[in-house]
């Protein structure tokens, strides 16, 4: 299970892929734009990486604490909740490809708000007393099954559109 954690996790919220320098263009407006963007999926990427080392012990044939495990997806949770309260106060580009790369973060948003709530639902397999390890860790894998395509998806779509962006605007990407 673990290296299924760990890929679904990098395929989920390892997507802080690059941040902008200036070229010539609209320059600080869009390096900015897509700064909001990179630092939101940092954010997310860390909240979920401590959600994944929270669980991580049920793939060792562990036992997983539920009240880190309760505290991990609260977290969660606050993090979407205020990226999405940012998200209002962005200023996004006039040009059709900052509008796209709006529009495909958006969807990423929405992608995400599915991915927390399946949190939710590994959340409460760890609370159940009643549930063997081995159990648990079949449970989870499951629900991880419904995470794997959709956010591949999502995560393809957002760099695609972060390229022409940054195509469009001449801005070198760069990866960290």
């Amino acid at each position: 299970m673990r290296p299924f954690i760990a890929r679904t996790f990098a395929l989920i919220l390892l997507m802080a892929f690059a941040s902008m320098l200036p070229g010539c263009g609209d320059g600080k407006a869009a390096v900015t734009f897509n700064d909001n963007i990179v630092r939101s999926l940092q954010r997310l990427n860390t909240v979920g990486q401590k959600f994944g080392r929270t669980i991580e012990p049920l793939s060792q044939g562990g036992n997983a604490n539920p009240a880190l495990v309760r505290q991990a997806h609260d977290e969660s949770v606050e993090v979407l909740t205020a990226i999405k309260a940012e998200m209002t106060t962005w200023k996004i580009p006039a040009r059709e490809s900052a509008q796209q790369l709006n529009q495909s973060f958006v969807n990423m948003m929405k992608n995400q708000d599915g991915a927390i709530a399946l949190f939710g639902d590994i959340t409460k397999v760890v609370e159940d007393t009643k549930l063997s390890n081995n159990v648990r860790s079949q449970r989870i894998a499951e629900i991880f099954k419904n995470l794997e395509g959709s956010e591949q998806a999502a995560l393809s779509d957002l760099q695609a559109k972060q390229r022409a962006f940054a195509k469009d605007h001449n801005i070198k990407l760069i990866t960290k």
